[in-house]
């Protein structure tokens, strides 16, 4: 933008969104320039990947067979229809006039519509009430709510619900979704001096780490090269010491948990560090974009005395949790930032408010991974201070640097202990070189294209020859639960992937106190960024692992993953060793790489994947997995909003798949398969009764009340069961056998071969109703007053057959009961009984002769009831088509019984005590191996 002589730079920080607060000035100056399609929603409305659910693909090949089936069964009918049609061509009174082929051809029409509802239309509408009401449950799920953030459990989309029951590997980010991305000051390295207090969690580590790093000493430990302090325990700043003297900090900040006093007595009393400590201050002070936000009121800030004075509340509003605790750590060790401008920043320093001139802000971005600030110091000093990785800094270093070894020591502590680390450094610019590169980056950052490659190879020519000044180490706590979730959904046979940008000991730490890394599990490490190396290293790693399944974790950097990603040899061999591994840590990652490692697992694995993630830079990843989860977290809703399901804490991720995943899975698997049953039933029906009619093409049932057999007298029942029905106590899923999961892993309630058992079972029934209603009615056809039954009387009777038969079924199907199922069940049978009354007799009174509604089967019903036979068969036929499928389902729990089955039986028998103390199981036993057997001890006194 031209304003006079001077030319500013336009960028996206100019730019103000809805809501935004003028702060730091009276008046802006603004202008227009996004509007209609160039806005930012309408640029941001991009085409979100389309995501279907295997068991929704599955379907559709389902739908394909079953019309394939119909075509078939068409051809057939109508080839028997020309062969009676040539066979008969002497009966005169059939008046066959077309030659057989024509009647074929016409006969095959007439069966695709007497076949047409062979495959079930109302399947997909009541897939989508039942997907529906299960996202209902998960909105509402009072489990999954958390009060803190009054954040409940949200499903963005119904068409995955299923596929939570399937997931076979999770990918997961670490901060803010393991951890509560809320970050606090712990401990810093300032001239090769670790200030800091290690918690009691030390000892715990010292156990998974061990080494001599975990010192407990309060006077200084001397090694080869250096010196470390430490204080594991005494006094905090917060408190008064021993003598009675007042505390040097008064620590109110749940943001700020530093406790070592010799930081503050060394700056003050100007010790060798005492310059080196004031610089490092100075720079968390100035180098970042904090915003303060003051509210009036009353507080005490720390100075280096321990005095106080009153002064405003500050509150900094940072954009991102680290920055935010830097700021914060300062504040608390004295300096402390309470202004700024976008010119101006004043830090108040015992007592002296002084003020640095902006001159330059060079940003984080995720590729530079530091971020810079150029400021003309109070003394009139040109300083540049730098923030950023050690794997960053370091390579910008001068040569001459005294704390460096020191201070990679202290960062390998920082990380083996879970702590965030950032390097801080500082250069002294001169003036003319800075003049300089100033209007060089001036111009860089007023191009018009490709403005952040410029800026970024300016700003490497200033950000060199820098002096390392220390490290900070910041805790992330890991959210409520972690431990116990991770080891619930390991237990359920999913393979946990963590996806992280931190450092690698910081990961591996995460790793054992998340509970991904055991004592016994072996760590393999890949770290090598030559090709050769990490085609070597990942061979290496084969060749000793022989076993399918192996007790080990993967942990591999980012520059190996550079290596490994875009090779065919080295992905199929990393994929090999991952699918080896109980888990897999990634360090050092950019958020390409979290999305393209998702779609690597999924194209070489088929398997069902679920990404989770908190911040913007999870989206790749969420959007690349078959199932988003994104956590409603500090780093704003990106990740949520761009996902498929959002939680508040990474803890209900289990009963998210566990309870309502597996429920999904098992009912909508029953209601797709029910409900090509149902149809199969009662079309196969007609089928074989063309068998008996020459394939003539005649209907068994009357029209009105085929059309209803959907959409009244079979709908509720299966929507209620989908809604509803439980196979298993959700405590036991959540609790003691997470392992009842692993159905839907494998596929157990929906495959083809699943499939196919239903169909054969459909044309076993349908079977049963023809013949043993034609069988009873051949010898009994006719009714009280002497007339014979006809083709619609005899087609009632089977219709309410398979009524019968088919409600009965889905009872044998449920697997719990409640008011509601009693009523929906007895409820659709007596709407068929009022509706046959009805229909049977409105044909005498209606209006309209033309119309002949219900003239097929006038009086039908009142004929039928008139005698025994049509009472006989309504109990014998469903009976006879019924009793293999319990004797089936009997056998079948008794003999080979399935996961589930056990866990029913736990539920209504618990193991006695005496059972309890005779056997080394408490419960029951479900190895995770696929060599192992499963060891169930059921109420029969049998092992299986």
């Amino acid at each position: 933008m031209q304003c006079g002589d001077q030319t500013y730079a336009l960028s996206v920080k100019q730019l103000l969104l809805r809501g935004a607060v003028l702060r730091n000035t009276k008046s802006a100056f603004g202008m227009v320039v996004y509007t209609g399609a160039d806005t930012k929603l309408m640029q941001n409305s991009t085409k979100s990947p389309s995501k279907r659910s295997s068991v929704e693909r599955k379907t559709n090949w389902m739908i394909l067979a079953v019309f394939t089936l119909q075509v078939l069964l068409c051809f057939a009918c109508a080839l028997g229809s020309a062969f009676y049609s040539d066979y008969l061509s002497d009966a005169w009174y059939l008046e066959l006039t077309n030659s057989p082929v024509v009647d074929g051809l016409l006969a095959f029409i007439t069966f695709i519509i007497l076949f047409n509802n062979l495959i079930p239309i109302s399947l997909y509408i009541s897939m989508e009430i039942v997907k529906f009401g299960q996202a209902y449950f998960i909105n509402n799920d009072l489990l999954m709510y958390y009060s803190k953030t009054d954040t409940p459990a949200e499903a963005r989309t119904s068409n995955l619900n299923e596929e939570l029951g399937q997931v076979q590997y999770l990918f997961s980010d670490k901060t803010g979704t393991l951890t509560c991305n809320h970050m606090r000051f712990k401990a810093c390295s300032i001239g090769g001096l670790v200030y800091g207090q290690i918690d009691a969690d030390a000892e715990q580590l010292a156990e998974k780490f061990p080494s001599d790093i975990f010192t407990q000493d309060d006077e200084p430990i001397t090694g080869s090269d250096h010196n470390v302090r430490r204080r594991t325990s005494g006094q905090g700043f917060g408190d008064s010491d021993a003598e009675g003297n007042p505390p040097l900090l008064h620590d109110d900040d749940d943001t700020f948990a530093f406790t070592d006093k010799h930081l503050i007595i060394e700056g003050l009393q100007n010790f060798e560090k005492g310059p080196v400590i004031a610089e490092f201050l100075t720079c968390l002070a100035v180098c970042h974009t904090v915003i303060p936000d003051y509210e009036e009121g009353t507080g005490k800030e720390p100075l280096y005395d321990g005095e106080s004075t009153e002064l405003e509340i500050i509150k900094y509003q940072a954009s991102s949790p680290d920055e935010g605790a830097l700021v914060d750590a300062a504040r608390h060790l004295g300096f402390i930032f309470h202004y700024r401008t976008p010119n101006v920043v004043k830090v108040k320093i015992q007592d002296e408010d002084l003020e640095f001139q902006l001159l330059n802000v060079i940003e984080f971005t995720s590729s530079r991974k530091r971020m810079s600030v150029i400021v003309r110091t109070p003394q009139g000093e040109i300083k540049l201070f730098c923030k950023g990785a050690d794997n960053v800094i370091f390579e910008r270093l001068a040569s001459d640097q005294p704390y460096a070894d020191v201070t990679m020591s202290h960062l390998q502590e920082f990380a083996t202990l879970g702590l965030r680390t950032l390097c801080i450094a500082v250069s002294t610019l001169d003036p003319h070189v800075y003049e300089q590169w100033n209007r060089r980056f001036h111009t860089a950052s007023t191009a018009l294209v490709n403005r952040d490659q410029q800026i970024e190879q300016v700003a490497e020519d200033i950000e060199r020859d820098l002096m390392l000044l220390g490290a900070t180490g910041i805790e992330d706590r890991l959210q409520e639960c972690v431990p116990e979730t991770i080891g619930l959904l390991q237990r359920a046979n999913i393979k946990i992937w963590v996806l992280t940008g931190d450092k690698q000991e910081t990961a591996i730490n995460i790793g054992y106190s998340s509970n991904l890394l055991h004592h016994e599990m072996e760590v393999m490490i890949l770290n090598d960024d030559t090709a050769q190396g990490a085609l070597h290293g990942l061979d290496s790693q084969l060749r000793s692992h022989p076993d399918a399944y192996y007790n080990a974790s993967l942990v591999v950097d980012g520059s190996t993953l550079d290596v490994i990603l875009g090779s065919q040899v080295h992905e199929d061999l990393f994929v090999q060793l991952g699918k080896k591994c109980k888990s897999v840590i990634a360090c050092r990652v950019s958020p390409l790489q979290k999305a393209d490692i998702v779609r690597l697992v999924k194209a070489h694995l088929k398997v069902v994947t679920l990404a989770i993630g908190d911040g913007a830079n999870d989206v790749s990843m969420i959007q690349a997995a078959d199932v988003g989860v994104g956590i409603s977290g500090v780093e704003g809703l990106q990740a949520a909003r761009s996902s498929d399901y959002a939680i508040a804490q990474f803890k209900y991720l289990s009963r998210l798949l566990l309870v309502h995943g597996r429920y999904s899975y098992g009912r909508i698997s029953k209601v797709i398969l029910y409900s090509f049953y149902k149809n199969m039933v009662l079309y196969l029906a007609q089928f074989w009764y063309c068998i008996f009619n020459a394939f003539s093409g005649q209907s068994l049932f009357e029209r009105w009340t085929l059309a209803l057999y959907n959409v009244a007298f079979t709908l509720v029942p299966i929507l209620l069961l989908g809604l509803v029905n439980r196979d298993v106590d959700e405590r036991l899923v959540c609790t003691q056998y997470p392992q009842l999961y692993t159905s839907g892993q494998t596929n157990a309630n929906f495959n083809f071969r699943v499939f196919f058992g239903w169909f054969i079972n459909a044309i076993f029934h349908s079977a049963v109703m023809v013949l043993g209603v034609f069988i009873v009615y051949a010898s009994d056809n006719v009714d009280s007053t002497g007339q014979v039954f006809g083709v619609w009387d005899i087609g009632v009777v089977i219709y309410t057959c398979i009524l019968i038969t088919v409600t009965l079924k889905l009872c044998l199907e449920t697997n719990n009961w409640t008011f509601f199922h009693v009523i929906a069940y007895g409820g659709s049978v007596f709407t068929y009984i009022v509706w046959l009354l009805f229909w049977n007799i409105i044909y005498g009174w209606w209006p309209f002769p033309r119309l002949s509604l219900g003239a097929e089967v006038h009086f039908s019903l009142y004929k039928l009831g008139g005698t025994a036979a049509f009472y006989f068969v309504l109990l014998l036929v469903p009976i006879a088509a019924l009793v293999r499928d319990f004797a089936w389902k009997a056998l079948y729990r008794m003999f080979l019984p399935r996961l589930y089955h056990i866990a029913q039986e736990v539920t209504v028998r618990p193991l006695s005590p005496q059972h309890s103390k005779s056997s080394h199981y408490t419960g029951f036993a479900f190895s995770q191996t696929t060599e192992a057997g499963v060891v169930v001890h059921g109420t029969h006194g049998k092992k299986y």
